[in-house]
């Protein structure tokens, strides 16, 4: 069964797949910028967003933010993302634990100049996001080669990964 499986990962990743050019660019000509944030490794979640939503803002880039929570579903769970703008579990494939096409077109696959991941567990959903994205510019947190990401900031906390990512982006502009 794991040979079918991931014969068809791939196929769905071949399909899916952003076939565009990406690469290392300047800040000074990104215009937009799509975040992907995981609820559960993101303690202080709606403060972090506020302060990346601002830095975005002071830079004049116009910033979209989508979430993951693949934790198991539970009733006493408050939701911190609305579910218009957030991939669960329950959402996922039952066999290859892709994301939903339609849910991915609501708005995530929308391009854009500039793809940030805070993401930082390896997974196929995530494999499967950052590499369906048309995005002209990828910056990831999982250091594995499979993944498509044009610059990488292995942290192991967001905080530490957005002031990486500021000071990176300070000096190539």
């Amino acid at each position: 069964m794991g040979i079918l499986k991931e014969y068809l990962r791939k196929r769905q990743l071949k399909r899916h797949s952003y076939q565009g050019k990406t690469g290392l660019r300047s800040i000074e000509g990104l215009k937009s910028a799509t975040v992907l944030l995981d609820v559960s490794q993101t303690p202080h979640l709606l403060e972090f967003r506020d302060n990346l939503h601002d830095w975005f803002f002071r830079k004049g880039i116009r910033a979209s933010f989508f979430y993951v929570d693949f934790r198991k579903p539970s009733k006493n769970r408050m939701m911190l993302s609305t579910p218009a703008e957030t991939f669960f579990l329950k959402n996922l494939s039952w066999y290859t634990q892709t994301p939903d096409m339609a849910k991915c077109n609501s708005g995530f696959l929308r391009p854009c100049d500039l793809f940030v991941s805070f993401v930082s567990t390896e997974s196929y959903p995530l494999l499967f996001l950052s590499a369906a994205i048309p995005s002209s510019f990828k910056i990831g947190a999982v250091s594995d080669p499979g993944y498509p990401y044009d610059l990488i900031i292995p942290a192991s906390d967001p905080d530490e990964m957005l002031a990486c990512l500021k000071d990176i982006l300070s000096k190539i502009s």
